[in-house]
């Protein structure tokens, strides 16, 4: 009997449960309704809206946001409008409309809900799109741009195979190429640790270098002429002549007694970006790398 009454009783739980239903919660935005908000003049809705949506509707609309006000008015709720007005003020009697916002490329469609009263039409119809990673170098990330172990793109400019001898490349570094051109030819037949010390003093400011490549527009330094202080390009040069020194460590070779016999730097791949501008706009942004080969050898 008691459990007959327990399974009753759960019945009755379950029933009167089925019978409750959840309301939908009402929209509600400053204390005003909907229906309230729609009828409301401009003028009326100015008070409620956020600073930037009020200043940008007490300017005035424009002859093209006047009539797309008026097409909105005249359409039905299922018939799609299309516009270019990215800012154009989302008012309370766009709710239910779908506008087709033009992006840049196409016409993106955008269903006008409660919620986004007071934003802009543009905010809602974005201009770029996600940036999609693939393998490492191909990405838009700085820090996979920087791969010395790219062997299979690794083409240098000499054939120099010797058992005295080590190799290392950079592969788009973020520098300047003429600043590496102008280094390449100075360290060019110093031994590792007179160029090390040649290089770190760059980085310090303690050292100008002589511009013998691009040297027009150059300030001139004392007792050397056109010359300048490339921190950035000497401070990339500086690491791929360790990593040369470092393999040449590997290899079993004296890298007191090894000079650089083949220094070289020229223009990489053009990485095409974007900058992101106000209102919603971008415009291209192009960062030039550079490639730089050292080739050092073991002398008697």
């Amino acid at each position: 009997m008691a459990q007959d009454f327990r399974s009753a009783a759960k019945s009755r739980r379950k029933a009167k449960r089925k019978k409750i239903e959840i309301k939908k919660k009402e929209f509600i935005y400053h204390g005003y309704k909907l229906e309230e908000l729609q009828k409301l003049t401009i003028d009326e809705l100015l008070p409620i809206l956020p600073s930037r949506a009020r200043r940008t509707l007490k300017r005035g609309l424009t002859a093209k946001q006047e009539k797309l006000i008026k097409d909105i008015e005249h359409a039905g709720p299922s018939i799609p409008i299309r516009t270019h007005c990215r800012d154009m003020i989302i008012l309370p009697k766009f709710v239910g409309h779908i506008i087709n916002v033009h992006n840049g490329k196409e016409f993106q469609r955008v269903d006008i809900q409660p919620e986004m009263i007071g934003h802009y039409l543009g905010e809602f119809a974005l201009t770029r799109q996600r940036v999609k990673h693939t393998g490492p170098g191909v990405g838009a990330t700085r820090s996979s741009k920087f791969m010395p172990l790219k062997w299979w793109k690794m083409k240098y400019s000499v054939n120099i195979d010797s058992d005295k001898t080590a190799k290392a490349f950079g592969y788009e570094l973020h520098c300047s190429k003429k600043d590496s051109m102008n280094i390449a030819y100075a360290i060019k037949g110093m031994k590792i640790e007179e160029a090390k010390k040649f290089l770190q003093e760059i980085i310090d400011l303690k050292r100008p270098l002589k511009s013998v490549y691009h040297k027009r527009k150059i300030h001139h330094q004392k007792r050397i002429g056109p010359g300048s202080y490339p921190q950035k390009a000497a401070k990339y040069m500086l690491k791929t002549l360790e990593n040369a020194e470092n393999n040449a460590e590997y290899k079993g070779l004296d890298v007191e007694n090894m000079r650089i016999v083949h220094a070289s730097a020229y223009g990489g791949r053009v990485l095409k970006a974007m900058m992101p501008r106000a209102h919603g706009r971008a415009t291209n942004k192009y960062d030039e790398t550079s490639d730089i080969e050292i080739i050092i050898k073991e002398v008697e």
